[in-house]
């Protein structure tokens, strides 16, 4: 994990934590699988959930092997300076309801973050989430 991808993930739990929550577990295959979907969005210039080329989260997980009871996914997009990049992230899924429940849901228990960032600066982040 890089370094912004290992503070996202301490905020996202610290955030359980202050919710009464048990911590996410990092799984390093759903990691690659997040990594790979921030690429993509790098890499074709796009910014959604479901991928041109590889379908949406639920179909990036099935081709990667990962078996799961539920899931979910955020994503966050910037062009600032990576300094503080980590804490914009989960500041906004915060205020964002959707993206609040996903960190706050008790039935996720592991985790995969990926971070990529095209030549011109912009930053793209996945969070995949799921209970297994």
């Amino acid at each position: 994990m890089s370094a912004a991808e290992e503070r996202i993930l301490a905020d996202v739990n610290q955030a359980r934590a202050d919710h009464g929550l048990n911590p996410l577990i990092p799984l390093a295959a759903l990691a690659a699988v997040a990594r790979a979907h921030s690429r993509d969005m790098a890499m074709h210039d796009y910014f959604a959930h479901d991928s041109p080329d590889q379908g949406t989260a639920e179909q990036r997980l099935a081709a990667a092997g990962i078996h799961y009871l539920m899931m979910g996914e955020n994503i966050y997009t910037e062009t600032y300076p990576d300094p503080g990049l980590a804490q914009r992230a989960v500041q906004g899924w915060l205020h964002s309801p959707p993206h609040r429940k996903n960190m706050l849901s008790p039935s996720f228990n592991r985790t995969g973050i990926g971070i990529a960032r095209t030549p011109g600066g912009t930053s793209y982040v996945t969070q995949d989430f799921v209970r297994q």
